[in-house]
């Protein structure tokens, strides 16, 4: 139904049954009272109800109160109650908000029957509409209860309805048990093994060869004196060795091949496993991560790290080789770099560049957005490092609660987004970045291809092995992937629950290129296929195996979009299923190359 407008001097509750083909309307009168001050009831309608003047002018006190259905959940019971000049808003019988104040004007009562009826700010209500009712007095909080008390005793389980767990069939890391739910219950939970999970969500594994357990999570819901259950069935598989610990925590330390300033070692890597490192030679990477540059025009220096990773009585150590680069060149500041959003927040960071005079600005990128912010940012502002070289992208959040955060070595390339809380109230800041000769005209060329290996592959994921978030990149370009949301890893691949689940890319997998092949290895109905896509001028192809199933003409693709070739972040369709290979090159691959990835 659709509330569509409810005027100041007479009211109109007018209800447009949509679909059902018929109207009804019921007209009162002041003399139309009843001995509980009940002034208007009907239970359902579709058409206007019209309230005269005159009862509107000779209420002092009221309250008005509609079951509506529009508000997500299911049907809410809205109550309003005016009088002694306070307002009080209730939802299925429980006080939501007061207002002090308040005249018993014709107009504030034609507000009151308007809120309550659940107007949205244009005038207009999607949604249902029933048991209506109008007191020419204020009801006790008991009788508010007592109106509620259907749609408060559906709640419970309407919200339990609503919880998510995620895939429960092999879980390995700690749930997150939500305590209250939008719809307003209060949740609270028991495990009937709370020694394998907790009721705050806990996990701990069974040991090694001694089998999965399975446990049972009830869920309570309560709600204005109401509640509601459920159940959860989950398994949580036996342990790993502590041996299996240790080598997966060292496949997932992740460092940079090029060096340019001091690095975070961690001290402790996955399922309680602890680092200890040392230095082939301090005075270039020390243990602790500082790092001693080489002067300008020097050759970069080597650096020989390795981590030692132990749990229990368990070590095992990796080794790497690390290049240091040398200062850079002290250069002359010729021009600046400004980032900025159009209007107060916005999602797109925009870059522009000026020379000598810095009111004469030039857009980068054909103005098109630099980086994309997952959430709403203000004030963007670039910094540079000390030793020239590196910067950062930092940007308040809209809502003040976060810094978000871009770094890059050449000012056109960058990292994904981090996300860093703050405490409120951060003052603003400029957003004009001085730049070098040479920095400047980098950025007016643009954004360039990153290195492929020698067959052009750009990242290349083994989803068969690993843990934890990261996915290591096997091309040799260390370029790791991050598992976002409800995704399982086991030795079969990555296993994709349907919702919300994605495999995080790095942002600039795409700079500078203009053709692009991505292939995955998925596993839907029981039998594993290849998928592969390809683009190039603007056109699209997909293959299943080595069949094209589908041509796309006119596509330009964004790359915070290429993961929507093969699954993406913000498709409303989710790949479920498993996915043991992820492979993108810089290039199309020949129908010989598509055919030869069956193999």
């Amino acid at each position: 139904m659709s509330l569509r407008h409810l005027s100041s001097t007479t009211v109109f509750i007018a209800v447009g049954l949509i679909g059902a083909g018929f109207a009804t309307s019921v007209t009162t009168s002041s003399a139309a009272t009843l001995d509980d001050g009940l002034v208007l009831h009907f239970e359902r309608t579709g058409g206007p109800v019209r309230l005269p003047e005159d009862v509107l002018h000779e209420l002092t006190d009221l309250t008005v109160t509609a079951q509506v259905g529009h508000v997500p959940g299911g049907r809410r019971t809205i109550t309003c109650t005016l009088g002694g000049g306070v307002t009080i808003h209730y939802e299925d019988g429980v006080e939501t908000g007061r207002k002090n104040g308040t005249a018993t004007t014709p107009g504030a009562i034609d507000d009151t029957i308007a809120t309550c009826a659940g107007r949205s700010a244009d005038g207009s209500l999607q949604g249902e509409i029933r048991d209506f009712r109008l007191y020419r007095r204020v009801l006790a909080p008991g009788e508010v209860r007592e109106l509620g008390k259907e749609t408060a005793s559906a709640r419970p389980g309407t919200d339990l309805a609503s919880l998510d767990l995620g895939d429960t069939s092999a879980v390995t890391e700690d749930l997150t048990l939500s305590t209250r739910v939008p719809g307003g219950s209060v949740i609270s939970w028991e495990s009937n093994r709370p020694s394998v999970l907790s009721a705050t969500g806990v996990v701990t594994r069974p040991a090694p060869r001694s089998g999965s357990s399975t446990v049972t999570l009830t869920a309570t819901a309560s709600y204005a004196g109401h509640t509601a259950t459920r159940e959860f069935t989950v398994t949580v598989p036996e342990d790993v060795s502590d041996r299996q610990k240790v080598d997966d925590a060292l496949r997932d330390v992740v460092l940079p091949d090029e060096i340019r300033g001091d690095i975070t070692l961690p001290t402790r890597g996955s399922r309680d496993v602890t680092f200890t490192w040392q230095s082939s030679d301090p005075r270039v990477v020390s243990a602790t991560g500082e790092v001693t540059r080489p002067p300008h025009g020097s050759r970069p220096r080597i650096a020989r790290i390795s981590v030692k990773a132990a749990k229990g009585y368990t070590s095992n150590t990796r080794y790497f080789t690390l290049t240091v680069l040398p200062l850079p060149e002290k250069a002359a500041m010729e021009g600046a770099l400004f980032a900025y959003v159009t209007g107060e927040a916005s999602q797109d960071v925009h870059f522009a560049v000026s020379g000598s005079d810095p009111s004469q600005k030039t857009e980068l990128n054909r103005g098109r957005p630099v980086l994309t912010s997952e959430y709403g940012v203000r004030d963007p502002f670039i910094i540079r490092s000390e030793d020239g070289d590196s910067f950062s992208l930092v940007a308040m959040r809209q809502d003040g609660s976060h810094v978000e955060i871009w770094e890059s070595t050449d000012l056109v390339t960058w990292s994904g987004q981090r996300h860093v809380p703050v405490s409120a109230g951060t003052p603003r800041f400029g957003t004009a970045l001085p730049v070098s000769k040479t920095e400047l005209e980098r950025l007016r060329q643009g954004t360039q291809p990153l290195r492929a290996n020698e067959k052009g592959v750009l990242v290349d994921y083994d989803l068969t092995s690993g843990s934890g978030p990261v996915v290591a990149d096997v091309s040799g370009n260390r370029r790791a992937a991050t598992i976002r949301g409800d995704i399982t890893r086991s030795s079969a691949g990555l296993i994709f629950g349907g919702k919300r689940g994605y495999l995080d890319l790095p942002d600039d997998l795409m700079s500078g290129l203009d053709q692009l092949t991505v292939s995955a290895q998925v596993e839907v109905g029981g039998s594993w296929r290849t998928i592969t896509c390809t683009l190039s001028n603007g056109v699209a192809r997909l293959f299943d195996n080595i069949v094209e199933f589908s041509r796309l003409d006119g596509m330009v693709v964004k790359p915070d979009e290429l993961g929507g070739l093969i699954v993406t972040p913000n498709s409303g369709a989710r790949f479920q299923g498993k996915m043991r290979r992820l492979t993108v090159w810089n290039r199309v691959l020949t129908a010989e190359e598509i055919a030869a990835l069956q193999r």
